[in-house]
């Protein structure tokens, strides 16, 4: 049974680690989540998410640091590209993209 929305415990204190982005560290604050009383798994109501996955990719581009494959792999998803057709685009080989 899921708790009213008002039970759910708010992330003032703690953040929430938002790992269905698919990339790591990605902690969110002032969201309310809610856990399962079974399994212990938390699950959030992220306002604006279409808007907070184009900030993470903004991000990710402007960044100075190299890309990691985590990183590559969520940019090449939010523009729904095959790894070789996003591999061209960026100039590498499809390998480079795949590992």
């Amino acid at each position: 049974m899921v708790p009213p929305e008002s039970d759910w415990p708010g992330t003032q204190e703690l953040s929430f680690l938002f790992m269905e982005c698919g990339l790591p560290d990605v902690y969110l604050a002032g969201i309310r989540y809610r856990v399962c009383g079974a399994c212990s798994k938390q699950s959030a109501d992220i306002p604006a998410l279409k808007d907070l996955m184009i900030k993470l990719a903004r991000q990710l581009v402007e960044k100075d640091s190299p890309l990691t494959g985590q990183e590559i792999r969520f940019l090449r998803k939010r523009l729904g590209m095959r790894s070789s057709k996003f591999a061209k685009m960026i100039g590498v080989s499809p390998e480079q993209v795949s590992h």
